[in-house]
Order: structure tokens, then C-alpha cells, then sequence
């Protein structure tokens, strides 16, 4: 028997293992990355609001004619 073509068979699965998992492990990450600037770009919009907020908040602002006549 030739152990050494058998070791080279298990040296490949192992790789193809460890591919897999290093695969994984970048999509995780990824999605956790995406999950993190989501949260903080709510959390960003909920603290302070900025400039959008400033024009929601006048009364009226919604139904004010156009310079053409029709709604905004």
C-alpha cells in the first residue's frame, strides 16, 4: 500500500475544508460589517437627524402649492 498517495488524498480535503471555512468566514464578516454601518447609520439618524429633519418639521410644508400650481 502506498501511504503517500493516502496522505495526499487527506492533504487535499483538508484544503478543500479550510477553503470552505475561509469562504464562510469572509461572507460572516462581510454581513456583520454591513449589519454594524446599518446600525450605526439608525443610530446616527436617531440621535441627530440633521438637515432633513429641520424640513419635515415645518407645518404645512407638505401641502404648500408648487410655483406651477400643482403639490410639491
Amino acid at each position: 500500500m502506498n501511504w503517500l498517495n493516502i496522505f495526499y488524498a487527506v492533504e487535499w480535503v483538508v484544503f478543500a475544508g479550510f477553503s470552505i471555512f475561509l469562504w464562510w468566514r469572509l461572507v460572516r464578516d462581510d454581513y456583520e460589517r454591513t449589519q454594524d454601518a446599518l446600525a450605526d447609520a439608525a443610530a446616527a439618524e436617531a440621535a441627530g437627524g440633521g438637515a432633513d429633519t429641520a424640513e419635515k418639521s415645518t407645518p404645512g410644508a407638505e401641502k404648500a402649492p408648487s410655483e406651477t400650481g400643482g403639490n410639491p
